[in-house]
């Protein structure tokens, strides 16, 4: 990797750490169409004893994919304005411990992979679910992944999985596949979905959706199943007799 490269990315995730410990935004209004990267420096200006600093540090980057990184960067850490110090702490700390890296690495990752601007929302969300102990950090992992591979159009379905259903437009496929649904009926008729623990707290706590914890049952079955009789099973004999 080129030298000026690999230090822009360093500096670059110290500024995602620290402003993750300490901004304090509530002054700040977010223009939508004022650059992303001039309004994360003003922010940064905001943080006590170290903003100076990591605004110093925000000015020399030259790039890092700069102006869509600092507009998700800025549109998420908006989302945590009203999270206190010590929950900013033992966030940064059960991330920097869970994935032995660097938390400033770590959510940049994580936040630059996000393809929509809305996704940011329900990422601050759930790290405000995981400071109150809704979610264990395994799950702010998981559902961060997921929150990557579902599109936003999909996301806004999510709400429709609280009761059996299926939908011929092709969600349903790719909603299942993420883990955020499971199978509550097959029959030969079709089959039906609903959400999958993973998705009700992906609703819950990161869409926001205010939705009871249900309990989870098995699987039901509309396919009907028949008595083999005497003549079935010498048919099926026959049957293997002449393939032999």
């Amino acid at each position: 990797m080129n030298k000026n490269k690999e230090c822009e990315i360093i500096e670059l995730s110290n500024v995602v750490r620290e402003t993750l410990l300490y901004p304090n935004l509530t002054q700040q209004p977010l223009y939508k169409t004022v650059n992303w990267k001039e309004q994360l420096i003003a922010i940064t200006n905001f943080i006590p004893i170290a903003g100076g600093f990591i605004s110093a540090e925000l000015q020399i980057l030259a790039n890092y994919q700069v102006s869509e990184f600092f507009r998700k960067f800025t549109s998420f850490i908006y989302g945590l304005k009203e999270l206190d110090d010590s929950k900013r702490v033992n966030f940064i700390t059960e991330v920097e411990e869970k994935a032995q890296d660097s938390s400033g690495n770590v959510m940049i990752s994580i936040i630059d992979k996000l393809d929509n601007i809305n996704k940011q929302k329900i990422l601050a969300n759930l790290v405000i679910a995981r400071t109150n102990n809704d979610i264990s950090i395994e799950d702010f992992f998981r559902l961060s992944s997921v929150l990557e591979r579902i599109p936003y159009v999909d996301l806004q379905l999510l709400p429709s999985y609280q009761d059996e259903f299926y939908d011929e437009s092709g969600d349903t496929e790719l909603l299942f596949s993420t883990g955020v649904l499971r199978q509550a009926y097959l029959g030969e008729d079709g089959d039906k979905y609903i959400l999958s623990p993973l998705g009700i707290k992906l609703l819950k706590f990161g869409v926001n959706v205010d939705i009871p914890i249900p309990q989870i049952t098995g699987v039901k079955t509309g396919i009907s199943w028949e008595n083999v009789g005497d003549k079935d099973i010498d048919l099926i004999s026959d049957t293997n007799q002449e393939i032999g």
